[in-house]
């Protein structure tokens, strides 16, 4: 539903939409975009597929750089973690 409400604010009706086949991407289908659904395979088997290597490598990115900017953290900083 919110993914549904996403797509009418923030897609045209020209937009085509690449997702693996996870179930929320239906609401792209329900508001009434093209949706081509990609079935990759696990671990790295689903990294060989190019059509999402840039995606692949923004995550790969953004992980690393939170591991190396966290690393440091330990029970010191237990006033500033927010449970």
């Amino acid at each position: 539903m919110e993914l549904k409400h996403w797509s009418d604010v923030h897609m045209t009706q020209c937009s085509q939409v690449t997702t693996d086949a996870l179930r929320c991407f239906s609401g792209v289908e329900d508001a009434g975009f093209k949706h081509e659904i990609t079935i990759l395979g696990k671990g790295s088997k689903s990294q060989e597929e190019s059509l999402f290597l840039w995606v692949h490598t923004v995550l790969g990115n953004l992980k690393n750089s939170l591991r190396g900017t966290y690393h440091a953290i330990s029970s010191k900083h237990d006033m500033f973690l927010v449970i």
